[in-house]
């Protein structure tokens, strides 16, 4: 958790530094889309009723953005996850599902460090709709949540020429408020660098000079 908070902390730092390197300039636009994919699998979880489990993710996540100034982009994007977990003893399998839908509002600053690599930090405020279900055997229950949060998440990115960008990002930090249709309600903070990995791809589009 240290490990966590320094980066963090040493990230916000760094982004306050001045970047010489233009990535892109003011008035352009980047379109792009980011995809991520996340499997495990323990067949050996101790001292709980279902010790085997296995889970899955898949996520689409299409952008627009408007460059306010060099390297600073401010844009929207929709975010599509799909998780599916499995988790089975020797007479019982519980099935869990979630499909979250939502906008994104960011903010993200990039950052060269050599060439055509660098890095860059995303700050997100998102809003969720998800259906989540739950079928242990022939058993099934569906809860519908709606909510939003706040996320923190770096990543690297490679400029293979004068319009496309490659990005990759490896997790983050993220605060997020939910209510279930049972009346529920939950707050949830986490920061969970290196437990998953998306990566994506930026065009951008010139925009009107002064």
């Amino acid at each position: 958790m240290k490990k966590h908070l320094l980066f963090f902390v040493s990230s916000i730092l760094y982004l306050s530094q001045t970047s010489s390197a233009q990535i892109f300039s003011k008035r352009d636009k980047l379109f792009g889309a980011t995809v991520g994919l996340s499997f495990s699998s323990d067949n050996n979880v101790p001292a709980t009723p279902y010790p085997n489990q296995h889970s899955n993710n898949i996520a689409f996540m299409p952008s627009f953005a408007w460059a306010i100034k060099d390297n600073l982009a401010l844009g929207i994007k929709g975010n599509f996850s799909y998780n599916r977990t499995v988790v089975k003893s020797p007479t019982q399998k519980y099935i869990y599902s979630s499909l979250h839908t939502g906008p994104e509002l960011f903010l993200r600053k990039y950052k060269a460090l050599k060439d055509r690599f660098g890095i860059f930090f995303n700050h997100g405020i998102e809003f969720i709709y998800a259906t989540n279900t739950g079928r242990l055997n022939r058993d099934k229950t569906t809860v519908t949540t709606w909510g939003g949060g706040y996320n923190f998440a770096p990543g690297a990115f490679y400029k293979f020429g004068e319009r496309f960008l490659g990005e990759a990002n490896f997790g983050g930090a993220s605060l997020q408020y939910s209510k279930n249709n049972d009346g529920s309600k939950s707050f949830d903070a986490g920061i969970n660098f290196l437990s998953y990995f998306n990566v994506g791809i930026q065009y951008i589009i010139p925009g009107k000079k002064s």
